[in-house]
């Protein structure tokens, strides 16, 4: 039996673009460092920026704009340790632990407030508390997530911006946009945000490469001191072929969006009329087409996974960047779930491949899954 690949969210298969791109890339005798003034270096260096605007066409930022990372993790990192001033910081409660831990480490090393933005038990930030809290606190710098990488839920990053621009001071403006890119359409420039993280591997291009889109002229203390490159912020030789297939993987994924938004949304219909039919399961939030999360009454994460794992079947539990370590979903917690309920959860997660054979198996495999998690928990 062939593995079915449902977990999107935690890293996309590379597309045939993408993997064309890369073994042309390590085909070459030698793509030089690009930094070097030599004849070889231009050249990379070329490449480095031919990708580098691409990127920020496909993501409404100049290409001066773009600060090439290791991942989005450091995306996050970069971002919320180097534009936090001393005042408070504001997250909201469903963040990524690459922004709620840099966030409350940067708070305590600072000694100044981390404000938690609630969300409604949909999963989306609640604007009108929002508001109360940051007039209240006068953040220096805001961090919240355009997409929930557990459940899919849009956040209202446009009224969020709004009421930033209607505080006295005010405060810089960071989004993980990581679950955004590729399953919404992006526009840096126009978006009213200072700050934003992306990433290459959930898009279908390789891992390891990443960038912050960070406001041209906008200033950002690191501690990645170095050689100077990426604007000084993010120094050491760049990882030109990760580029060179991170701006394929955009390319594609936006000639692509339209066909690819209307067959998963048909799929994620066809999943949860299949889930509707099994007693206990319920859906946690609305969002984009391609993340669906489940709460399944007298399961654990680790027997859902456990069954599903039995047909060949890859989902998972949530975020896929906490190292293994089961525990409750805080992202349900700040819903309002229980723990119990939190210790439940199932993502899963549609991409550009997803075929109707894939959804078909795992509609089949769900009740199993279900039951194998529920005779695990009879036996304790």
């Amino acid at each position: 039996m062939h593995e079915v690949y449902l977990d999107y969210a935690a890293t996309a298969p590379l597309r045939p673009g993408v993997h064309e791109v890369l073994v042309q890339a390590y085909a070459r005798p030698l793509i030089a460092n690009p930094n070097a003034l030599h004849v070889a270096g231009r050249a990379a260096k070329e490449l480095l920026e031919d990708a580098r605007e691409r990127i920020g066409k496909y993501l409404g930022a100049e290409p001066a704009e773009v600060i090439f990372t290791g991942g989005g993790t450091e995306a996050d990192a970069l971002a919320i340790r180097g534009l936090a001033g001393k005042g408070p910081i504001a997250i909201s409660s469903v963040e990524h632990e690459a922004v709620a831990k840099n966030a409350a480490d940067v708070a305590n090393k600072l000694g100044c407030d981390l404000v938690i933005l609630p969300v409604k038990s949909d999963g989306v930030v609640d604007v009108a508390r929002a508001e109360t809290l940051l007039t209240n606190a006068m953040p220096t710098l805001v961090s919240v997530m355009a997409v929930n990488n557990e459940n899919g839920a849009i956040q209202p990053l446009a009224d969020l911006a709004q009421v930033l621009e209607s505080l006295p001071e005010k405060p810089l403006f960071h989004a993980d946009a990581i679950q955004a890119a590729g399953r919404l359409p992006l526009d840096f420039a126009a978006s009213g945000l200072d700050a934003m993280s992306v990433a290459s591997h959930k898009l279908g291009g390789p891992a390891g490469i990443g960038a912050l889109l960070l406001r041209k002229g906008l200033p950002l203390d690191t501690d990645r001191k170095g050689g100077g490159q990426e604007r000084d912020i993010r120094s050491g030789t760049q990882n030109v072929v990760g580029a060179m297939g991170f701006a394929k993987a955009l390319e594609e994924t936006v000639a692509c969006r339209t066909e690819e938004e209307r067959r998963n949304t048909a799929f994620r219909e066809q999943i949860l009329r299949s889930a509707a039919q099994i007693p206990g399961v319920e859906v946690t939030a609305e969002g984009v087409s391609e993340i669906i999360n489940f709460t399944c009454e007298g399961c654990t994460s680790e027997g859902l996974l456990f069954g599903f794992d039995q047909s060949k079947i890859c989902v998972s539990a949530g975020s896929a960047c906490k190292a293994g370590v089961a525990r409750p979903s805080s992202v349900l917690q700040a819903m309002g779930r229980s723990e119990v309920e939190a210790s439940s959860s199932l993502r899963v997660s549609l991409g550009w491949n997803t075929s109707e054979a894939d959804v078909a198996a795992f509609i089949a495999a769900f009740p199993k899954a279900v039951q194998v998690a529920r005779r695990l928990e009879g036996r304790k």
